[in-house]
């Protein structure tokens, strides 16, 4: 009776150690696919976020023309060089996704290698400008924080208003997300 007794006993543990196992494995699959499905929405919720990013930015008072208190669907030139220079283009695109903001002039084309020169206020008052420069960037990530990530560029046309010379450009608002492949 005592043998089997001993013989059941084992039997009970084997079978709750195959079970214990059972529930392992459940619970690592469970975790990977937990982990994956939160990888691939947060990406998603990126790209959205990304578009938005696109509207709200054209939006900023900072930014925009006005003319007589009225504002206009455009972007003042001077304006954005001042906003670039203030606290407040720091907190643009603050949110989960990694984000790089970048307006290029397309329209009048500055010259072949000003093209991605960045414009500073001493070349917006030269009398070169607007070809002695190409491109104002808003917010620029941390290189740590883009490395080993894959970039998504969304994209629109805008308005550029130059108002030194009193002239109006084609420009383009780019907005690169970084996200994990």
């Amino acid at each position: 009776m005592k043998k089997k007794g001993m013989i059941g006993m084992m039997e009970t543990f084997m079978i709750i150690f195959v079970i214990f196992i059972l529930i392992g494995f459940g619970m690592y699959f469970f975790y990977k696919f937990s982990v994956s499905s939160t990888i691939t929405e947060a990406q998603e919720t990126c790209e959205l976020s990304s578009y938005e990013k696109l509207l709200t930015t054209l939006d900023l008072p900072g930014l925009q023309c006005s003319f007589k208190a009225s504002p206009k669907d455009c972007v003042d030139t001077a304006k954005l060089r001042a906003f670039i220079d203030t606290k407040a283009a720091e907190n643009v695109g603050t949110q989960a996704c990694t984000m790089k903001i970048v307006f290029k002039q397309i329209y009048p084309q500055p010259g072949m290698r000003v093209n991605d020169t960045e414009c500073t206020p001493d070349k917006m008052r030269s009398p070169e400008f607007p070809e002695s420069c190409g491109k104002w960037t808003l917010k620029v990530p941390k290189e740590e924080l883009t490395k080993n990530k894959a970039a998504r560029v969304s994209s629109t046309p805008v308005s550029l208003y130059y108002p030194h010379i009193k002239q109006y450009g084609i420009g383009q608002l780019e907005i690169t997300t970084y996200t994990y492949t």
